[in-house]
């Protein structure tokens, strides 16, 4: 988990990444794990920002042009956790001695400089070009269990996962041997859980097709599908055209909630208050405890209790006619 690399690690920065075939839960994972790093290191480093190439609702910045941007070391490029969906479509092996290859994998190599942590997923690890796979410190394989019914969406998902861990290169099981590639169930040097996933299934979206570097009509793509994000570049291009070489312009995503009754308009029908609040305390430094987080809460048309005398605290949506 975040805080077992942190605690253990610091100030060295992570790359990690997850893989594995359709529909096992890499991006779930990885914006799982992202979302829980990014509140660590927030809690350490107000300046501490997320930026993705697909959709996600607690990132700083995303666009579809961020790994174009990010082997140009913009001056933003500091103290930030960094989502890559598919790197594999980037930076294949066949094209490993590509111009933009090689500038990545220049930037994997100081990203301890630049104060930088990243999370890629792939398919399959094997089609990564090679000089980027080594600078990988762990990969991680999920698997989705568990099927529980969501009343917002109406549907049955699945609600706990397990991350089967390969530590690469020794780094924290202390066994620095060659392992086989790509790794295989049997390298897992731990395997955590994760419960109550159902709760960051709103918070990202990988609905956007990624098209490679190469594909001749990649700007269009990109601009059907982020019509609103082209058009804020549109509207900053005279602000750009007087430079040689642009830099791409990342626009803001949905930022944090700023009140208490944004961030529960974003929870699933239950929740675990444990969940949201770090999150209710930033807004509202008045909270200190679950009790008044779920007085806060039943004044917004919630029902808040406690199961069992040392049980979790659970929030529940009242239903509206």
């Amino acid at each position: 988990m975040p805080g077992d690399f942190a605690g253990e690690r610091n100030p060295d920065y992570l790359c990690l990444i997850f893989h594995g075939r359709r529909g096992t839960g890499k991006s779930t994972g990885s914006t799982a794990f992202a979302r829980f790093l990014y509140d660590q290191q927030k809690a350490m480093n107000p300046n501490y920002k997320v930026f993705a190439n697909y959709k996600v609702n607690f990132a700083d910045m995303c666009h579809p042009r961020l790994v174009d941007a990010l082997i140009t070391f913009p001056e933003w490029l500091h103290d930030c956790l960094i989502l890559i969906d598919e790197i594999a479509v980037y930076f294949p092996g066949l094209r490993a001695t590509s111009t933009a290859a090689l500038n990545f994998s220049t930037f994997l190599q100081e990203i301890r400089k630049l104060r930088v942590d990243l999370i890629f997923t792939t398919q399959f690890p094997t089609m990564i070009i090679g000089n980027a796979s080594i600078q990988i410190d762990c990969f991680i394989q999920p698997y989705l269990y568990h099927k529980v019914y969501e009343p917002r969406v109406k549907a049955w998902v699945n609600d706990s996962m397990i991350m089967n861990c390969c530590d690469w290169w020794g780094q924290w099981s202390g066994y620095p041997i060659h392992h086989r590639w790509p790794p295989e169930p049997e390298d897992t040097i731990a395997a955590p859980k994760l419960h109550m996933v159902r709760n960051i299934y709103h918070q990202f979206n990988t609905n956007e097709i990624i098209p490679a570097f190469w594909h001749p009509s990649r700007d269009q793509i990109m601009e059907r599908q982020w019509s609103s994000e082209f058009e804020s570049e549109r509207e900053a291009e005279e602000e750009l055209i007087s430079k040689e070489s642009p830099e791409p312009v990342l626009v803001k995503a949905n930022r944090d909630p700023q009140t208490i009754q944004e961030l529960l308009d974003v929870q699933p029908g239950s929740i675990e208050l444990r969940s949201i609040l770090k999150q209710a305390q930033r807004i509202d430094p008045k909270i200190k405890n679950y009790s008044q987080l779920a007085v806060a809460m039943r004044r917004l048309g919630w029902s808040c209790y406690q199961t069992g005398k040392n049980g979790p605290w659970i929030g529940e949506a009242c239903e509206t006619e």
